[in-house]
């Protein structure tokens, strides 16, 4: 779960129920709180990590992840 740091107090319950729904359900859930001074280096520092664990994933279970063929199909739909 992606987290500002700076989430609200009903945000930050949603947060805690949703990981009691998924416990059961996944061996672990893990959080991960943005880094960095300003809203933009908080949200650079989410980005880059969610690549950075999407694409370790995808690797640990045999997945190319370059290919995103729904963002290419929003892309392409956009531009038209």
């Amino acid at each position: 779960i992606l987290q500002s740091g700076v989430e609200s107090e009903g945000l930050q319950r949603r947060v805690e129920l949703t990981i009691d729904l998924l416990k059961d359900e996944f061996a672990s859930v893990h959080t991960l709180t943005a880094q960095g001074e300003s809203s933009l280096a908080k949200v650079v520092s989410l980005v880059q990590n969610g690549d950075y664990i999407s694409c370790l994933l995808a690797g640990l279970r045999g997945v190319d992840p370059m290919p995103v063929l729904r963002i290419d199909r929003l892309k392409s739909g956009l531009s038209q």
